[in-house]
């Protein structure tokens, strides 16, 4: 083997070894690395064929040593390629002690890391000067590309059911410490639907969708704003609609109650200016961050989100205007992509994420009864199919009833559709138009 060829490229000689010959000597060592390396993870074709062999001879049940070792590369036609008994009687020589050999394994594992990242990098170079995709599309495959290698690094191994019970008992235990569990969940802060909801998850995609002009991005700041303020968490707003400074300005009017129509005219008086002020100076106390890119991927998003500390929640206002990073056959084929991409999303950040949708117009032909349903989610099957839970806004239903138009035009409905960790049902919400606000429905008992 010429060594002095392979200089350039990071890989350890001695590591390679050194893992295979402590394989060899005891079969201690054999579980503990195929836990850490894959074959391809070795620079060496010969160190990949004489792994790969050992893999299969474990899968088989069969005793790895020398003399089985080299029987086993024989039937498998690469004795010849791998230097046949002189190399693997070398290997078992090189160790310098077997009880080390997870440290080897880690220093073949980082170096196949720094490879991978080196032909990503040629790979994205290369690309890059080919001009093969627009630009947004190229940024998206770099990282993606890099991305990949991280998530590959992180994986998790298995975990013995010992281990999980005592997980099991421990949270357990900690449900019954009502603080505790308060401080941990994020909760909307509104008692009703987080009574019925046990709050948003951590790893969670959650949909909230409505028909336009129902108030799902009111309803969506109200509950960053409710978020941000009793976790202490960041809560991330991706607005792909509105404008950051609309979106300030209307949490601005259902902080100080003062009428947004105001806000947007420019007709505000002295006492709304002391609410303006007051309402600025709570505000600006909350971790609320806006991104207002119209033409962001999920991928961006990841990027960006990565990079944020005490990250409790994300919200996505709203899917259908996502760009889906690359073409597609179809709508629904893309916006499959963007469900999948963002439960993803939820799963590596632990966060819930809730993300707005638009219903289709097929609600507003059913006559009076225009009550949401998961049907009447676009393109649902996707969206439907990853979502871990789904929430619908819906004030029409009440407006539609005659002898309640009156008393309730302005109560809205918060239904949950779908929940993958308890029931669904709804709650009812006031609906306060010119504040942009919903709030929970003081509830009356009689006697």
């Amino acid at each position: 083997m010429d060594i002095e060829v392979t200089k350039r490229v990071p890989f350890s000689y001695e590591a390679e070894q050194s893992v295979l010959g402590a394989m060899l000597l005891d079969g201690e060592c054999i579980s503990d690395v195929f836990e850490i390396l894959r074959p391809d993870q070795f620079y060496l074709k010969s160190h990949r064929e004489i792994y790969s062999a050992m893999i299969s001879m474990f899968n088989q049940g069969k005793p790895v040593d020398a003399v089985t070792l080299i029987e086993e590369l024989k039937t498998q036609g690469v004795y010849e390629e791998v230097g046949k008994a002189e190399y693997i009687v070398k290997l078992a020589d090189s160790v310098p002690i077997t009880s080390n050999v997870s440290y080897y394994a880690n220093i073949v594992a980082q170096k196949a890391y720094i490879r991978s990242l080196i032909q990503a990098c040629d790979e994205i170079s290369a690309t890059c000067y080919a001009e093969d995709g627009s630009a947004v599309e190229i940024m998206d495959m770099a990282e993606q590309k890099i991305y990949d290698i991280l998530k590959d690094r992180t994986k998790k191994s298995f975990s013995t059911l010992s281990e999980l019970l005592i997980d099991a008992y421990d949270h357990i235990e900690l449900l019954t410490d009502k603080e505790k569990v308060d401080s941990l969940k994020i909760l909307s802060h509104y008692q009703d639907l987080d009574n019925l909801t046990g709050g948003f998850n951590n790893s969670d995609l959650v949909i909230l969708a409505a028909r336009p002009g129902v108030g799902k991005t009111a309803f969506a700041l109200n509950v960053a704003r409710n978020v941000a303020k009793y976790s202490g968490k960041k809560v991330c707003f991706f607005s792909l609609e509105m404008g950051a400074q609309q979106l300030a300005t209307r949490m601005l009017s259902a902080e100080a109650l003062v009428d947004s129509a105001k806000l947007r005219s420019g007709d505000v008086d002295d006492d709304d200016w002391i609410k303006l002020a007051q309402g600025c100076s709570v505000l600006s106390k909350f971790p609320i961050l806006v991104d207002d890119n119209s033409n962001i991927t999920v991928t961006e998003m990841k990027a960006k989100l990565r990079r944020v500390d005490n990250l409790g929640l994300v919200i996505i206002d709203y899917l259908q205007l996502i760009n889906p990073g690359k073409r597609t056959e179809n709508r629904v084929q893309a916006v499959s992509e963007i469900t999948r991409n963002l439960k993803i999303l939820a799963k590596d950040l632990n966060v819930p994420v809730i993300t707005l949708s638009q219903l289709s117009r097929g609600i507003e032909g059913r006559g009076e009864n225009q009550k949401p349903r998961l049907s009447d989610l676009r393109e649902s099957g996707s969206i439907e199919q990853d979502a871990d839970s789904v929430l619908f806004l819906s004030r029409d239903y009440y407006a539609d009833q005659d002898d309640k138009a009156d008393e309730n035009t302005n109560v809205a409905q918060c239904i949950v559709a779908k929940n993958r960790h308890g029931a669904t049902g709804h709650i009812d919400l006031q609906w306060i138009p010119q504040f942009t606000k919903f709030v929970s429905i003081e509830k009356k008992y009689d006697g």
